[in-house]
């Protein structure tokens, strides 16, 4: 029974808190100022100091847009017309299959790509922090793969399989 009493009356304080606050603070809802105005209750006015600094402008105020919105005519977009790509003016360069006598152990990376072609498949790794490729060129008229393996940048191994 206490608790049940105990509650009503901190229930009675919170509601007349309330109140209270709405009556100093009307302007935290148009309608509770409006329904207090109507009951010829009239919010105390705010205390501004005679020569003290300006009232600061309320950010959240409705304002005019800065740009004013203009309607802007439409214009048709222009139809769809297929372009076809020009023709290519260098022919594909051809480039010899690599077969293991024609790799020398020590050649660089950017000659190999550049005498045999880029690879069909790279596999690339770290080991020992060393980089190792493998290169691997397939010919597919006579079925034949060339593996050629470097460590950093350096042939070490090359490999011409058959079909």
């Amino acid at each position: 029974m206490r608790e049940i009493f105990l509650l009503m009356v901190l229930l009675g304080l919170g509601l007349l808190g309330g109140v209270v606050w709405l009556i100093v603070h009307p302007q935290s809802s148009p309608r509770v100022s409006k329904a207090l105005s109507s009951l010829g209750i009239t919010p105390p006015a705010k205390h501004t100091p005679v020569g003290g600094p300006p009232a600061k402008p309320n950010p959240f105020e409705r304002k005019e847009p800065i740009h004013p919105v203009t309607s802007r005519p439409i214009v048709e977009a222009p139809r769809y017309v297929p372009v076809t790509p020009p023709a290519s003016r260098s022919p594909e360069v051809q480039y010899v299959f690599p077969v293991a006598q024609d790799i020398q152990v020590g050649t660089i990376r950017p000659s190999i790509i550049a005498y045999f072609g880029p690879p069909g498949a790279t596999l690339t790794g770290v080991d020992h922090g060393e980089l190792m490729e493998r290169l691997i060129y397939i010919d597919k008229a006579n079925k034949r793969r060339t593996l050629i393996s470097l460590v950093n940048g350096s042939v070490t191994a090359a490999q011409t399989l058959p079909e």
